[in-house]
């Protein structure tokens, strides 16, 4: 005589074997093994539960810090005439990244900055109050450097637009001209500040 197997139907009347009960058997098994081994070998398994705390904890807070890592940024006088800038290079393909980060550029005081990426290369764009001081900042980078060597590469642009200093940095490849002339066209169309 052969044992029936359990059996259990469905709504639309199929029948299936083993009514699945055949999963919690082998579950509850491995629960009271956990347990059995976490109360026998208590001193090994706190430290590994511990281990396992920390890690989830560290990872959590690698996580937050990574989102929190925001651009510097803080407001200044000038954000209207920077968010309208961003708006223009926005429609352009360029995107702000960071924005009034420093107070002087070559010792020559600043209204407000801005960084802004479009693909690998970088544009800082930094206003002064008048051209003339613009000027000066600009002669601040004349003279022997390794820019001097990123410059001829083209791979370094440093240009006075207006009362803007316009700084273009390729990371290991050529500037896009095309970019660096929209660029420079969209400051020309911005009011003066």
């Amino acid at each position: 005589m052969v044992p029936e197997l359990s059996r259990s139907a469905t709504a639309d009347g199929r029948v299936h074997a083993g009514g699945g009960r055949g999963c919690l058997r082998p579950a509850l098994v491995a629960i009271a093994l956990t347990i059995y081994v976490t109360v026998r070998y208590w001193y090994v398994a706190v430290p590994a539960v511990l281990a396992i705390f920390a890690i989830g904890f560290g990872m959590a807070m690698v996580r937050t810090l990574q989102r929190r890592r925001l651009p510097p940024s803080k407001p200044g006088r000038y954000d209207d005439w920077l968010n309208r800038l961003s708006a223009k290079l926005q429609e352009l393909g360029f995107t702000e990244t960071t924005r009034n980060t420093g107070n002087t550029l070559e010792h020559v005081p600043l209204l407000a900055d801005a960084v802004f990426r479009a693909g690998k290369e970088r544009y800082y764009v930094n206003l002064f109050e008048t051209p003339k001081l613009a000027a000066n900042a600009l002669e601040g980078f004349r003279g022997p450097s390794d820019r001097d060597r990123a410059r001829s590469e083209h791979r370094l642009a440093i240009m006075q637009q207006g009362q803007c200093v316009i700084i273009a940095n390729a990371s290991g490849k050529q500037l896009d001209g095309l970019r660096l002339s929209a660029l420079s066209r969209a400051l020309d169309e911005m009011p003066k500040a």
